[in-house]
């Protein structure tokens, strides 16, 4: 299981490892929990994406570690990492929440706006229809960024499927993009 533990908040992984998803520094897989001990016991959530895992500290920031094809640990690069590293959050970029798609992640700051990175060929990324984008590299996004069309309205909960995201304002309005030939309603 992907959480935290109550009483420490310290992260256990086990499973399949073979693009270093769980953290401990390799690629062999766990049968059984192994504690990450470099992400400490200040831990608030998890969110466990395909090959990759994102970790969100009680301070806001994020750590991640796995496949980073896409750019979705937000490191600034597409190099897998088998240890966690700090995604590049802007500046004073306190995160309350974090979840992850297949291979993006998308993240709720303490103000109110949505940070996104990683995969958003199908326009799960909140910044335009893939199709009909002129610059197809838009579509890897390996730095957080702000998702523009909401940054003037606050939000008040994110969530992620495979290919899609879904955002809910705080006046009540739900915003849904990406995917949704399989796996959405909407």
């Amino acid at each position: 299981e992907c959480q935290p533990t109550r009483e420490l908040r310290t992260v256990w992984m086990l499973g399949r490892n073979d693009q270093g998803q769980l953290g401990d520094g390799s690629t062999s897989d766990r049968a059984s929990p192994a504690q990450v001990a470099s992400l400490g016991d200040d831990n608030a959530a998890i969110a466990c994406g395909h090959s990759f895992t994102a970790v969100l500290k009680s301070d806001g920031r994020v750590f991640t570690f796995g496949a980073n094809g896409n750019g979705q640990l937000g490191d600034g690069s597409t190099s897998e990492r088998t240890s966690p590293v700090q995604a590049s959050l802007p500046a004073g970029a306190e995160v309350t929440q974090l979840h992850a798609g297949s291979a993006f992640v998308l993240a709720l700051r303490q103000d109110g706006t949505v940070l996104h990175w990683g995969y958003g060929g199908h326009g799960n990324l909140g910044h335009g229809d893939p199709p009909k984008r002129a610059n197809k590299t838009d579509l890897y996004q390996p730095v957080p960024k702000l998702v523009e069309p909401l940054k003037e309205v606050p939000c008040k909960l994110v969530s992620c499927g495979a290919t899609q995201t879904s955002i809910i304002t705080v006046p009540g309005r739900v915003y849904v993009c990406g995917s949704v030939e399989k796996y959405a309603a909407g």
